[in-house]
């Protein structure tokens, strides 16, 4: 990968479109600087798993880039 013109940009705000369980669609904004939380559904199988991962946003940011690996597509 490379970043576009060497440049990452810091935002303020990040948006998430997703479908909720019951096939409709929402929205949901993560703000380091107010709802800087996170919980999400966890990976984990076995028995002493816990259900949940939770994280807190340090920072949002935004860059162009160019895939240049062997999958990358033309």
């Amino acid at each position: 990968m490379h970043i576009v013109n060497n440049r990452i940009y810091s935002v303020k705000l990040l948006r998430v479109n997703f479908t909720t369980y019951d096939v409709r669609r929402d929205q949901d904004s993560m703000n380091p600087r107010t709802h800087a939380d996170v919980m999400v559904k966890s990976r984990e199988d076995t028995a002493n798993g816990h259900p949940f991962w939770y994280a807190r946003v340090l920072g949002v940011f935004h860059a162009q880039i160019f895939h240049t690996g062997p999958l990358a597509r033309n």
